[in-house]
């Protein structure tokens, strides 16, 4: 039995998702009197970009029947139902996450069969303590993930879980939580920590182009790093006399259903021209239209190496430390944004919304930064010089155009 059991993990562990083609209508992106970045709307998002990766026929959007006859072709098409299906599964985790996950319970279960000498399942205390305490004494801080990891595995097995397996993890998450320390994050770097040499290493071969410009933009609008990847021209514009700049996230890791969220910031030239997102944006697309003409007018990407090409994670990474002079991690400049912003003196709910998070993490990195301030001395911690009634319910404003419009008149 516990053959046939690693057998179906081992399967399930290498199954290879495939894209799905040639099988849903997708709606027309088109719209007349002009498209994304033709005016600036801080309350309606620019229309998304089409999935480049589904090849759809020609349907009528609005046809129930048709779409109910293209769901019985698929489901009679062997073929097809199984590109469906493996497409469908892609759905249950965030691009982002998809790797990481996947390393994760193959290295759960790598472990879970040591400790258990042979095939783990169903969990025994033994095995889950076991387990637990390996974790903990290599200092792993994201145990607790691990532990979870392995107990889906045993419920996608459509095994049940004992009682004492249940009660033995739940003692095994408190030991694990117990004296953990502080949570291992992103190194923090601002735009500061970029000398002359950083900021004009532009071309490096084998490099992302533009590494101090890129860094600027994740940082001032705090992007995740797929958000980062994703971004193109298309979904970069600028209204009001070229005095805001707005930037359009088709997807993010919270944004599970694509809607897509536009973001916007304002020139800040008079108070501190050296961080001013206006600027640095304007100054990122015209090197990329110096280096590839034509480009910021197409549907490309806004994060290139110097050979035009898509750069990795790992190249991007290693772009930034090499023009700082320090490590850091993609997810840096998101983290730094947030300290920034919240010395500042912008309030925890404004940094979640500008940055869109949906966790509490926003609350630990407002905490860092004020952290760092005396708070006995007068005029240290960070105060607001904004007008309040900028981000005060107005009549005939949504709320999110109310908090874009208190987001315009800061100065960083």
């Amino acid at each position: 039995m516990g053959s046939r059991i690693m057998k179906h993990v081992t399967q399930a562990l290498g199954k290879v998702h495939l894209p799905l083609g040639g099988i849903l209508p997708t709606k027309g992106t088109a719209k007349a009197g002009g498209g994304r970045g033709t005016h600036l709307d801080p309350d309606r998002n620019p229309p998304r970009a089409a999935r480049q990766d589904l090849a759809m026929p020609a349907t009528p959007s609005n046809s129930s029947k048709t779409k109910f006859q293209i769901a019985l072709e698929v489901a009679g098409d062997e073929v097809k139902l199984k590109g469906a299906i493996n497409a469908f599964r892609e759905g249950f985790y965030a691009k982002s996450n998809q790797a990481p996950h996947t390393r994760r319970r193959q290295d759960a279960l790598l472990l879970a069969e040591k400790v258990a000498k042979g095939p783990p399942f169903p969990l025994s205390v033994d095995t889950i303590h076991g387990f637990s305490a390996a974790l903990k004494v290599a200092g792993f801080k994201s145990a607790k993930s691990y532990l979870t990891e392995l107990k889906m595995i045993q419920l996608e097995l459509d095994m049940d879980i004992s009682t004492a397996a249940r009660r033995a993890l739940e003692l095994a998450k408190r030991s694990l939580n117990r004296n953990a320390g502080p949570a291992r994050r992103a190194p923090e770097a601002q735009l500061e920590d970029f000398d002359a040499k950083g900021k004009s290493r532009e071309l490096v071969p084998n490099e992302v182009a533009f590494p101090y410009l890129t860094y600027a933009l994740a940082l001032v609008f705090m992007l995740r790093g797929i958000e980062l990847e994703e971004l193109t021209w298309e979904d970069v514009f600028f209204g009001a006399q070229n005095e805001l700049v707005s930037l359009f996230i088709k997807s993010s890791k919270v944004d599970q259903r694509a809607q897509g969220a536009t973001r916007t910031l304002g020139c800040t030239c008079k108070s501190r021209k050296s961080r001013c997102p206006v600027e640095l944006i304007k100054k990122l697309k015209m090197k990329h239209e110096l280096q590839w003409p034509g480009s910021t007018a197409t549907n490309t990407p806004v994060l290139r190496d110097s050979e035009g090409r898509k750069p990795s994670k790992a190249t991007l990474a290693q772009s930034w430390s090499n023009s700082l002079g320090k490590d850091v991690q993609g997810h840096s400049p998101r983290r730094s944004g947030a300290m920034l912003y919240a010395t500042k003196g912008m309030s925890v709910a404004e940094i979640a919304f500008l940055g869109r998070w949906n966790s509490g993490v926003v609350y630990i990195y407002a905490e860092e930064a004020l952290s760092r301030l005396p708070a006995n001395q007068a005029g240290t911690l960070p105060c607001r010089k904004r007008r309040r009634q900028a981000i005060r319910p107005t009549t005939g404003l949504s709320n999110n155009a109310v908090a874009q419009v208190g987001l315009q008149s800061w100065t960083f």
